[in-house]
């Protein structure tokens, strides 16, 4: 058996969600420990801080050069603990619910489309003098506005129970999020919260592009002799027109079982 088999085999059957909540916790650690435990000063500043500056996204292209991967580190990387939890928090509600309709592929492409979309954006930013711009940013926040606007355009009737305001459609949860988001803006956080935006975009178009591709091969049929594209579909439009409470048990199984393939 081959060694990236056996690996595969071996490690845990978690979902996409699970991973991208994990890999951002384990950074988080892993910062927050070099802050603690390594030296408090050296040629280049603190040992966590030369660590962050490492995954962070520059805001000028030139340094970017030097850090090609950071588009890709900067969306898993967080120093302060409250801007982990929050957006930790609001993946896993988001993300939970997108994985009752798609799969955890699905879901990790919305998250890094979003993510390299804020990242161009705020690169833009860094390129135009009329836009101020820190030297540099961290964190999830255009990754997880993506799957948060992902969800919306694709359950935008889902109703959620919150507390002390009863039902909401998810449509308008989403959009409090960005709301909020940009009321946030000011100083040099323009350009990383304009970053925040470009994802939420980026997540919603991907969503939308996604829903009027066409399969390139004949979907297969069910038991029934209706394709499982068909089934969604259906089940899809109830929940929009309904709300997820609407489903009957069997239908929420079927629905489960699609978004399992």
């Amino acid at each position: 058996m081959a060694v990236s088999e056996l690996i595969r085999r071996r490690m845990p059957r978690w979902s996409a969600l699970a991973w991208i909540i994990i890999v951002c916790a384990a950074v988080f650690v892993t910062v927050r420990i070099a802050a603690a435990t390594g030296p408090s000063s050296t040629a280049h500043g603190s040992m966590a801080q030369t660590l962050v500056d490492r995954l962070a996204l520059p805001a000028d292209a030139a340094t970017l050069l030097h850090r090609p991967w950071t588009p890709l580190t900067y969306m898993f990387t967080h120093y302060e603990v409250m801007h982990l939890i929050f957006n930790m928090l609001w993946l896993y509600w988001f993300g939970t619910i997108l994985l009752t309709v798609f799969p955890g592929r699905r879901l990790l492409a919305v998250y890094l489309t979003g993510g390299l979309a804020g990242a161009a954006t705020y690169l833009l930013c860094g390129l135009s003098s009329s836009l101020p711009a820190a030297h540099s940013m961290i964190g999830a926040s255009a990754a997880v506005l993506a799957v948060v606007a992902a969800t919306a355009v694709t359950l935008p009737r889902l109703r959620i129970g919150l507390m002390l305001i009863g039902p909401v459609e998810i449509r308008w949860i989403a959009l409090a999020i960005v709301v909020l988001d940009v009321a946030a803006i000011g100083g040099n956080t323009l350009g990383a919260h304009i970053a925040h935006l470009a994802g939420a975009a980026a997540g919603a178009a991907f969503m939308i592009a996604a829903r009027r591709m066409k399969p390139r091969r004949r979907a297969p049929l069910s038991h029934n002799g209706i394709s499982d594209q068909q089934q969604l579909d259906r089940l899809l439009d109830k929940i929009r027109i309904s709300g997820y409470a609407s489903l009957t048990a069997e239908e929420r199984r079927t629905l489960f079982e699609i978004s399992r393939k």
